[in-house]
């Protein structure tokens, strides 16, 4: 199946912005409308890790720039398992 990915400060989706099919298109919040550039497949991986992957292009979500830095930027990329396309989610309270 697929998910939306909500925001929890804003009750927004993570969306991929205009909604753009490209590699690079930045992926933002936006009002969440159930759109295919709104739904993530989880690809799992090991250790509990995973791959987000967007509906309506098949391309990963990434962190741009390898950047580890607060407000780093992501975008679709296609997918490679590299570490910047790998996230572990975790329960919140």
């Amino acid at each position: 199946g697929h998910y939306q990915i909500i925001a929890k400060h804003s009750t927004q989706c993570t969306d991929i912005n205009a909604p753009s099919q490209k590699k690079g298109a930045r992926a933002v919040q936006w009002v969440c409308q159930g759109g295919a550039s709104q739904q993530w497949a989880l690809k799992e991986l090991q250790e509990g890790y995973v791959q987000l992957v967007a509906k309506h292009s098949g391309l990963c979500l990434h962190v741009q720039r390898s950047s580890p830095k607060d407000g780093a930027n992501f975008v679709q990329w296609p997918c490679h398992g590299g570490g910047r396309q790998v996230f572990k989610l975790v329960a919140v309270k």
